[in-house]
């Protein structure tokens, strides 16, 4: 899971109903140029471009994200938000978030609206316990609450296409 989740070129891929094989589908490159890829000994870390995730809302996400709170590194509110250090640390201009991967079985998802933190726990040769964390500003209202849990139940489909193909 580790491997294919920091690879990158997998999402046009497993996710093809999801937003990234649509941006796939649209011709939009799922290219990590220079900067982008960090690689050490046992870790290694990817900074993914803005355009991976961007298309037509769905109804229900298009009010949960009109309504609600800044849930996605693409809502314009988020990206007027000054970064901590530990972010964008190349300082790209169309970054969108980065994947940690810190060996032996864990990842770290960091953007500037949210960030998770995705532990693989093998218990046997075929069996493995997945532990996510996914920590958010909280909500201050109602709608700011749907739009996160949307972003939430989002995230889960997200990591179960990626635990399908792993």
């Amino acid at each position: 899971y580790l491997d294919s989740s920091v690879e990158a070129l997998h999402a046009g891929y497993t996710h093809i109903q999801n937003n990234t094989g649509q941006n796939a589908q649209s011709g939009t490159a799922l290219y990590l140029g220079p900067g982008m890829v960090t690689l050490h000994r046992s870790h290694r870390a990817i900074s993914a471009p803005l355009g991976i995730g961007e298309r037509d809302l769905a109804p229900m996400e298009a009010l949960a994200f009109k309504y609600g709170g800044p849930t996605t590194p693409y809502d314009p509110r988020v990206r007027e938000r000054p970064l901590p250090p530990a972010l964008n640390v190349s300082r790209l201009d169309n970054w969108a978030f980065d994947v940690l991967e810190i060996f032996p079985n864990t990842l770290i998802f960091q953007s500037a609206a949210l960030y998770a933190v995705l532990s693989l726990w093998p218990s046997a040769v075929d069996r493995t316990r997945f532990d996510a964390q996914v920590y958010m500003p909280a909500p201050t209202n109602a709608a700011e609450r749907v739009a996160i849990e949307y972003g939430l139940v989002s995230l889960r489909d997200v990591m179960r296409e990626d635990l399908n193909m792993a």
